[in-house]
């Protein structure tokens, strides 16, 4: 049998290293890589091809959950270029983000246009994969999302991630020692890791992984002294096109050029060089297309002076000028650190089988075998490097935002899995080390199983320490008081000659509108506010329609935070004590519901409005009213009750849009009525702001 040796150019092309295995057990092994593969392949074909956005039944939306496969701000963005480029032939995306469920936070705003904050690269590849497939197959990204999008994911993400297990697995063939380790590593790539939640999604970080392994396979055989010209060709290529996927893997394509020039200096800049410069030049030419400069639009991120992330277009600002919590990340580097590691996002705490990993580092001074000597000091020094990179990211603390791991070091994820290798080899007989390896690996893949719906997502561990860390108050905390109404406040009136007017409008089933107005003026007596309420109201009461007359609410001794619920007219008239003060109401005869303290409650049983956001931190609704966006709040409500005795119980919502730039802050309302076991909606009804409220004359109203 053919040795290695110390010197790569004794090494003959075909010479195979000293701990190839006995070519008898070869064939089982090859066979149990088969079946892991095609269990790994199986698994994303299954997962890709029913991607979709999921919720839980528990907990009711705010809004009718969409139905698509794009998961995220972030694969949207991508998403956006993707159809742009095809269907418009630019970069532009202003078009594409103005349709329902298309709009992403990951923008810049560049010459009156907006844009993918991403590099363009992965989005240009989809874009042609799609190009393709619409031809092909006659897929629109936006009339057949679902179909297309599996489509396209299918060929991106799945069949590359396929040939890249092939070629791990005849790496860990080649060079791995025992069975226990080459198929405990197979294992634990195909299962163990986030690259396989992440394959449901458009994202740079699988395309970035695949491509490391499809440049460490030549220029390991580079290391053994083979200087074939197609694997410098290789190498160069995809290290180059994996820095494109991830810049900080930038460092690992400068690595990869020193291993190659160690190997073959002339080959290298007459192969490597070359090859590496095709997807280079790709990604400098499509980031100058899209943005009109060769660096990407992060290097602008968090600038002070002119930034494309900072903008106020048609009154909604930009979302990364004011964040969320979650998107700000943490005020410390040591924090960062320690989450990142072994916190709520960390490497070793979600995937702690790659503890056996860092036992390989501590395992170099003692590592004999030359290829694993180098992959294991590739893993810590880039591990280390692209860690130390995002410290030095004092803006963005954040661990990628809403993502179900530490998604900036996924790339890396092959070189860790290597990296079990030698350590397994060296102690995988043990029963202890096999026992606790499996254990591991284990919680590994419950941490990766968890968010194969949708990587998007906090890790598990985030929930658990958030619940644990939670202070606990001095004192009770009393929640605040909510709203017992959705009239949420009443408009001021200072002059009495004056009525308010908001008219609210309904698209019909059947065609047509149907409208009602509210007229809020001063009482005649000069002192209080009424209400009147005139054509069909959104009254759940089932009391008023367009032939009723106008319905008179008298606002005087209105509170949005008590029950909204009247004494009826013949008991306060025969309960009056002789100086105008109620008696008590007697036993039987307290308050009921009227159809004006219906109308207020708006739904049909006592109940509480919430918020769904804080005041700084509005969201916004454009409109036909005016050119600038309206910033506004949700109040919501729902309670569960049967229309009849005899009927199922069912859940009612009403939903009211309340900007604080109106006289009378009502954008729209949505009335719900939904099945109590799976939120089914029977019927939905919407009445939104049909002209900005207007204020009138009272003469000039009653003589219309």
């Amino acid at each position: 049998m053919a040795t290695s040796s110390s010197d790569p150019g004794s090494v003959p092309a075909t010479a195979v290293p000293t701990n190839a295995p006995p070519s008898g057990s070869r064939g089982w092994r090859f066979g149990i890589y088969a079946a892991v593969i095609a269990i790994a392949a199986a698994q994303a074909v299954a997962q890709i091809s029913t991607a979709t956005v999921q919720y839980n039944p528990s907990r009711w939306p705010e809004v009718k959950p969409p139905h698509t496969p794009l998961f995220s701000a972030n694969d949207r963005s991508r998403w956006c270029t993707v159809w742009s480029l095809v269907e418009k032939q630019t970069y532009q995306i202003d078009e594409i983000i103005a349709k329902p469920g298309w709009d992403t936070i990951d923008k810049i705003y560049v010459n009156e246009h907006f844009y993918s904050s991403k590099p363009p690269f992965v989005s240009v590849l989809a874009a042609g994969v799609y190009k393709v497939v619409k031809r092909t197959l006659g897929y629109d990204l936006t009339k057949q999302t679902h179909e297309t999008v599996h489509t396209v994911l299918l060929l991106l993400n799945a069949l590359p991630w396929v040939l890249a297990l092939i070629v791990m697995a005849m790496m860990i063939e080649r060079y791995g020692k025992t069975d226990f380790a080459r198929l405990f590593a197979m294992l634990t790539l195909a299962l163990g890791t986030f690259l396989t939640p992440f394959l449901i999604t458009l994202n740079n970080h699988n395309p970035g992984a695949v491509c490391l392994v499809f440049s460490l396979a030549p220029l390991c055989r580079l290391i053994e002294g083979d200087r074939s010209r197609w694997r410098f060709a290789l190498a160069g290529f995809f290290a180059a096109a994996c820095a494109c996927c991830e810049l900080p893997a930038a460092t690992w394509g400068l690595i990869a050029f020193g291993l190659a020039c160690r190997a073959d200096l002339r080959k290298t800049f007459a192969w490597f060089v070359p090859a590496a410069l095709i997807p280079l030049g790709f990604f400098l030419y499509t980031n100058w297309q899209a943005t009109g400069g060769f660096l990407p639009t992060y290097a602008s991120f968090g600038a002070s002076g002119t930034n494309p992330y900072h903008y106020v277009v048609d009154g909604i600002p930009g979302y990364w000028m004011k964040p969320s919590a979650i998107d700000v990340g943490e005020s410390s580097a040591a924090v960062y650190l320690f989450h990142c590691v072994i916190g709520h996002h960390g490497i070793f705490s979600l995937t702690p089988v790659f503890l056996f990993s860092a036992v390989a580092w501590g395992m170099l001074p003692w590592l004999s075998d030359r290829i694993w000597r180098t992959i294991v000091a590739l893993t810590l020094a880039l591990t280390v490097i692209v860690i130390a990179f995002y410290l030095l990211q004092t803006k963005s603390y954040n661990y990628g935002g809403v993502t179900s791991g530490l998604r900036w070091a996924f790339w890396l994820i092959p070189f860790w899995v290597l990296s079990l290798v030698p350590v397994l080899d060296r102690w995988g007989s043990n029963r202890v080390v096999i026992g606790l390896a499996s254990l591991l690996l284990g919680v590994s893949i419950y941490s990766t199983t968890i968010p194969r719906n949708n990587p998007w997502q906090m890790p598990w561990l985030y929930t658990v320490w958030t619940d644990w860390t939670k202070p606990e108050p001095a004192e009770p905390v009393k929640p605040p008081p909510g709203l017992r109404s959705w009239l949420a406040a009443k408009p001021v009136i200072d002059d009495p000659s004056k009525e308010l007017v908001a008219r609210y409008t309904s698209v019909e089933v059947g065609g047509g509108l149907r409208e009602f107005s509210l007229r809020f003026r001063r009482k005649a007596s000069g002192e209080g506010l009424e209400c009147l309420v005139e054509g069909a109201a959104p009254a759940l009461s089932g009391r008023i329609d367009s032939s009723s007359p106008p319905l008179r609410i008298d606002l005087s001794a209105f509170d949005p935070r008590r029950e909204p619920r009247a004494t009826p007219p013949a008991a306060r008239s025969k309960d009056a004590e002789t100086d105008g003060k109620p008696k008590p109401p007697k036993p039987g005869k307290g308050p009921v519901d009227t159809v004006e303290s219906l109308f207020l409650r708006g739904l049909p049983a006592p109940t509480t409005f919430q918020w769904g956001s804080p005041p700084d931190s509005p969201r916004y609704l454009k409109t036909k009213l005016r050119k600038d966006a309206f910033p506004y709040r949700l109040l919501s409500a729902s309670v569960v009750h049967k229309p009849t005795p005899t009927a199922s119980a069912v859940r009612y919502r009403r939903v009211v849009w309340w900007s604080e730039e109106l006289p009378f802050g009502v954008l729209r309302i949505e009335d719900t009525i939904a099945d109590t076991v799976d939120n089914t909606v029977l019927a939905r009804q919407r009445w939104t702001l049909a002209g900005l409220p207007e204020w009138k004359n009272l003469d000039e109203s009653n003589s219309n």
